[in-house]
């Protein structure tokens, strides 16, 4: 059976309807592989067939979504190549470790694209056993949906770092930030060389 005879999760199509409003290109396929099954980012955009897990679809975003704007396209197939890019570009900028590119750039690994992961199935209303389900993270699934629930995954820690939300609600006041799982903005945007807002 081909994806294409599969009926389509409603969760899965909201959240691809999702991902291209906020400017993440999600484009259906009919059959697909990658790093996790039936998606597959490409050049900084994600295609996926109707056999994808909405928590999978969720996570690859969240890699795509996490990189400064500048970098994404740097991400195609093993997202660590992409990575190591971006990073070895900045490296050679010599930044201050204040500033925020540098701060973005370090906080955009597999913690923080499933915090994102889950700010989005928050937002979209998507069950928590859909956002990350039990086998995921070598079985231990069940206790990263807990945390998250909670807000003391340290996905949330990396988000908070790079410019997307505070830890809690206390902290909203003083950084103009809203708490996780509310987010500022849904991708962080190009960042500037010499930026050291916070």
């Amino acid at each position: 059976m081909t994806s294409a005879t599969l009926a389509p999760c409603p969760w899965l199509q909201k959240t691809a309807a999702f991902l291209n409003e906020i400017g993440i290109k999600a484009v259906e396929v009919d059959q697909v592989e990658g790093f996790l099954p039936n998606c597959r980012i490409t050049h900084g955009s994600i295609e996926y067939s109707r056999a994808c897990d909405v928590s999978d679809l969720l996570h690859e975003a969240g890699h795509i979504a996490t990189v400064p704007a500048q970098f994404r396209s740097y991400l195609d197939g093993d997202v660590g190549v992409g990575q190591k890019r971006m990073l070895d570009e900045i490296a050679a900028m010599d930044l201050h470790p204040d500033e925020r590119l540098h701060r973005a750039a370090m906080q955009c690994s597999d913690p923080e694209a499933a915090a994102w992961g889950w700010a989005v199935a928050d937002h979209l209303g998507i069950p928590d056993e859909l956002r990350i389900l039990d086998h995921h993270f070598t079985n231990d699934g069940a206790s990263h949906r807990l945390s998250l629930g909670m807000g003391h995954h340290m996905g949330v820690h990396g988000l908070s770092h790079g410019g997307f939300c505070v830890t809690r609600p206390s902290l909203e006041k003083y950084l103009g930030r809203p708490a996780f799982p509310r987010l500022l903005y849904w991708t962080q945007p190009v960042i500037e060389r010499g930026d050291m807002r916070r």
